[in-house]
């Protein structure tokens, strides 16, 4: 909903008459065909959730080992969502749906468990 009233927003700036032309009412609609699509399925899935706590473990080790040398911890976000989308990608290919908003569950879940060694 918030991204159709920005786009609204945007068409109406660009076309600077306060209303939307035909490719902005176009783009609305696209818009909102995605963001229903995104809706649809489960985002929190058992394999999102699991493969989360995986790649959390790994970055944990390497937050520990990093820790230790240098006395710095990453937060590992972007490495969390590539390597999430990596595994997803290389072991399922497209037969399991795995969207935007599945790889942001598995970014959270992943960094939250990579950051453990900040807890000590």
């Amino acid at each position: 909903r918030t991204c159709i009233m920005m786009a609204k927003q945007v068409g109406a700036s660009v076309v600077g008459r306060g209303t939307a032309s035909p490719t902005t009412a176009s783009m609305d609609l696209e818009i909102g065909k995605a963001v229903n699509a995104q809706r649809i399925g489960a985002q929190l899935t058992f394999q999102v959730t699991l493969v989360g706590i995986l790649v959390g473990v790994l970055l944990c080790f390497t937050n520990i080992y990093f820790g230790l040398q240098t006395g710095w911890v990453t937060m590992g976000s972007i490495q969390a969502a590539v390597v999430g989308f990596s595994i997803f990608r290389l072991c399922c290919g497209t037969t399991v749906p795995f969207g935007p908003l599945e790889n942001v569950a598995l970014q959270t879940v992943s960094v939250a468990t990579a950051t453990m060694p900040l807890a000590g």
